[in-house]
């Protein structure tokens, strides 16, 4: 989700197939600003494709936010212990699972003197495997995946040249297949390797009175494709 206003961004997920894994981490991202590297940001049904000469970087920033945990984990009660690098973020990691489709995790921050305390739920989403080929360029790309649906799923596709990066993105129902049209896989180049990964979220957006800040929490399953 885009917006206008600095926010706190905090996620708990796990992957699945070839990339199995799982963390919590939550970073301060500052407002977005018009970034010279950017080529063309171009829609293309329900995907967005974005060419960058370079590939962007967000901008953390340290603010007080008291203490983040999350709660409700197969791990129990996960503290995020702030990172150096980058500065603004909170991070744990797990060797395990985190979660069960369907459960109740809860994300907690104290509040501090730049945002408010906040308590929130989000459900679980199923699993999810991503099934699709390597991309061709200017041919239609079919994907499919599995797992009950879930309120958000989005699928990122992106390659790199020595022009630049391209990104595809696309906010997608989560029915189980997809097929992008020829017209955006045309932005790809068939001389880079490609990256394709899909996710499927529960989401909630808080926007506190009197603060600068909006707070996105979420909670994802994903896998990345070949």
């Amino acid at each position: 989700m885009c917006t206008l206003a600095p926010q706190l961004l905090v996620d708990v997920n796990e992957s699945s197939g070839t990339a199995a894994g799982a963390s919590a981490f939550g970073c301060f991202y500052a407002a977005p600003t018009t970034d010279a590297r950017l080529v063309s940001l171009t829609e293309d049904g329900p995907c967005t494709i974005t060419v960058y000469q370079q590939a962007p970087s967000a901008v953390t920033e340290v603010r007080d936010l008291g203490q983040l945990q999350v709660e409700g984990t197969l791990a129990g009660t996960l503290p995020l212990a702030p990172t150096p690098t980058p500065a603004g973020c909170y991070s744990t990691m797990s060797t395990g699972d985190l979660f069960a489709e369907g459960a109740q995790i809860r994300f907690v921050g104290t509040g501090g003197s730049d945002l408010p305390a906040f308590s929130e739920e989000i459900e679980a989403p199923s699993t999810i495997e991503l099934t699709a080929a390597t991309p061709v360029p200017g041919q239609p790309h079919a994907l499919t995946w599995t797992g009950a649906p879930a309120t958000h799923l989005r699928y990122h596709l992106s390659n790199t040249t020595a022009q630049g990066i391209t990104f595809v993105s696309c906010q997608l129902p989560d029915t189980g297949a997809f097929t992008l049209p020829a017209s955006t896989t045309s932005w790809l180049s068939s001389d880079a390797p490609f990256y394709q990964s899909i996710s499927r979220y529960n989401h909630v957006h808080l926007e506190p009175p009197g603060v600068d800040a909006v707070i996105n929490l979420t909670v994802t399953t994903f896998d990345v494709g070949p």
